[in-house]
C-alpha cells in the first residue's frame, strides 16, 4: 500500500502473490545461465544493429513463458558499459529477476 503524503489517497500495490496462479500454470520455465544473461546484455547495449539484425530469429516457443536469471551476471554488464549507478539487488534483494510473458 502507498498512502499519498499530500492527498492521504491510498494506492495498492501488486505483488508476485497475484500472478502466482498464472506462473504455476506457465507450461515453460527457463532459468538463464549466467553466460547467457552476459549475452543478452552485451547485445542489448552494443550499437544495436546485431539485436536489429537478429530480430527476426527471436521466437517466444509458447503463449506463456517464465523466464528467470541471476542479478550479478547483468549488473555486472550493465558497469561494464558504464550504466551509472547500478547496485546489487536493484529488483528484489534475492538476485534473481523474474518475468512473466504472455501473448
Amino acid at each position: 500500500m502507498v498512502v499519498d503524503n499530500l492527498t492521504g489517497l491510498k494506492t495498492r500495490l501488486s505483488g508476485a502473490a497475484e500472478l502466482a496462479p498464472d506462473i504455476i500454470a506457465c507450461p515453460i520455465r527457463y532459468v538463464m545461465s549466467d553466460e547467457l544473461v552476459c549475452l543478452c546484455a552485451d547485445l542489448a547495449y552494443s550499437s544495436g544493429t546485431r539485436v536489429l539484425d537478429c530480430v527476426d530469429l527471436i521466437r517466444i516457443p509458447a503463449a506463456r513463458l517464465w523466464l528467470e536469471w541471476r542479478e550479478e551476471p547483468w549488473h555486472s554488464r550493465l558497469r561494464e558499459w558504464a550504466m551509472g549507478g547500478v547496485t546489487r539487488d536493484l529488483v528484489n534483494g534475492v538476485g534473481a529477476i523474474p518475468m512473466l510473458f504472455s501473448h
